[in-house]
C-alpha cells in the first residue's frame, strides 16, 4: 500500500532557503533555475527566484514538508527541520 501525502491548497511565497551541504551537481542544477547560492561555513544560503512558492504536505509531521514550485515548472520536496532551521532538498520525478 502506497501512502500518498494530501497537500494543502494555499500556496506561500518563498525566498529563500538553508540547506546544511550541497554538491557541485546541485549548485550547477538550482542555478540553471535562477537561484542565488551563499556559502558560509557551516550553510548555504539560497535565495529563489522572484515568484517561487512553498505548499505544505500534509499531514503536519515532526519535520514539515513542502513542495517548492519555481516560476519555470521546475518543482522540489523540501523537508524543513524546524529545530535545526536547516532545509533538504529533493527532486521530483
Amino acid at each position: 500500500m502506497y501512502f500518498f501525502p494530501e497537500v494543502s491548497k494555499q500556496l506561500l511565497p518563498v525566498s529563500g532557503l538553508k540547506l546544511r551541504d550541497m554538491t557541485d551537481d546541485v549548485r550547477k542544477q538550482m542555478e540553471a533555475h535562477d537561484c542565488t547560492i551563499t556559502e558560509h561555513e557551516t550553510h548555504y544560503d539560497v535565495e529563489l527566484p522572484q515568484g517561487c512558492t512553498r505548499q505544505e504536505m500534509l499531514p503536519r509531521m515532526l519535520d514539515m514538508r513542502y513542495y517548492l514550485n519555481f516560476p519555470d515548472g521546475w518543482r522540489l520536496k523540501e523537508v524543513h527541520n524546524r529545530i535545526a532551521d536547516r532545509s533538504t532538498l529533493f527532486y521530483i520525478e
